[in-house]
């Protein structure tokens, strides 16, 4: 009761939690929108999904909810103060923030996506085994190509998660 409050650093942490709360958002929305990304294009092949729905709902919770609650934490930064704050405006679509966004995360995720599909159509041997239709070998090759994409998708998410820390710098000018 007795400790002096200054309304001004409160308004530096409420800036840095609502900074770090916005990126725990984004990379949760971002990693969702990968997952249904990666079962449409299986579907578009005419392949099994490649996250069944178990898998999907055990990436959510158990791997990218903690990662995306590590980002909360966000170390203070000493411009936050110095940043403008955008008022309450009625919905207005901007058409380069929403090229921004996309060029930024599809930046980010395209290439594991592209690189999960291939392992995943290799490892199922559906490319390469057009004529001959051998069922046992489907059934033994699906959970072997599951796994390995799950090893390959929780490994990409959790490289992934640090570029979400400091996003205002390069990755050269902050650890």
């Amino acid at each position: 009761r007795d400790d002096p409050i200054s309304l001004l650093a409160l308004i530096e942490l409420a800036r840095t939690f609502s900074l770090g709360l916005w990126n725990s958002v984004q990379f949760w929305a971002s990693t969702a929108l990968m997952f249904s990304i990666l079962n449409m294009f299986s579907c578009a092949m005419s392949l099994p999904p490649i996250l069944t729905p178990e898998w999907s709902l055990y990436l959510m919770c158990f791997i990218t909810a903690p990662l995306a609650v590590s980002l909360i934490r966000v170390e203070s930064d000493n411009n936050i103060m110095n940043r403008a704050s955008g008022r309450k405006t009625l919905f207005k679509v901007d058409f380069n923030s929403i090229f921004y966004i996309f060029w930024c995360y599809g930046a980010k995720f395209i290439v594991s996506i592209s690189i999960l599909i291939v392992i995943y159509l290799f490892t199922v041997d559906h490319i390469l085994d057009f004529v001959e239709t051998d069922k046992e070998n489907f059934a033994m090759d699906m959970p072997l190509a599951r796994n390995l994409i799950l090893y390959g998708v929780v490994c990409h998410l959790i490289v992934i998660s640090s570029s979400f820390v400091h996003r205002d710098f390069s990755s050269w000018q902050k650890l």
